[in-house]
């Protein structure tokens, strides 16, 4: 889903449909659009997107497990009235390790990490 203003892309996401759960996976923007609220208008449209297909579930997915108050994603996401399920993390899988660390190590170098 891709929010846009005028020809310009402000905001994206990846959503999948499973059962009857709408996933959001990913998102971005472009910060130079930040006040336009692009990323809210790409979540609303997803959210009614959701209801027209009688989705059960709306998931947020992304929630780093700091419960403390401080964190504002966090904060966004309980705003809705959700709650928070707890689901199996993520591995992560180098099939060539020793090119991953080069390349991990190249970007530290190179300030990009």
């Amino acid at each position: 889903m891709i929010t846009y203003k005028d020809e310009t892309a402000i905001a994206a996401g990846v959503f999948i449909e499973v059962n009857q759960e709408f996933l959001y996976l990913y998102g971005g923007s472009d910060g130079a659009y930040g006040k336009l609220g692009g990323p809210f208008l790409m979540q609303h449209t997803a959210m009614l997107h959701a209801i027209e297909r009688q989705m059960n579930t709306y998931n947020f997915y992304g929630i780093s497990g700091n419960f403390d108050g401080s964190d504002g994603v966090l904060k966004f996401k309980q705003n809705f009235g959700g709650y928070i399920t707890q689901k199996v993390g993520e591995f992560a899988y180098y099939p060539q390790p020793v090119k991953y660390k080069l390349i991990q190590g190249m970007k530290k170098i190179l300030g990009r990490v």
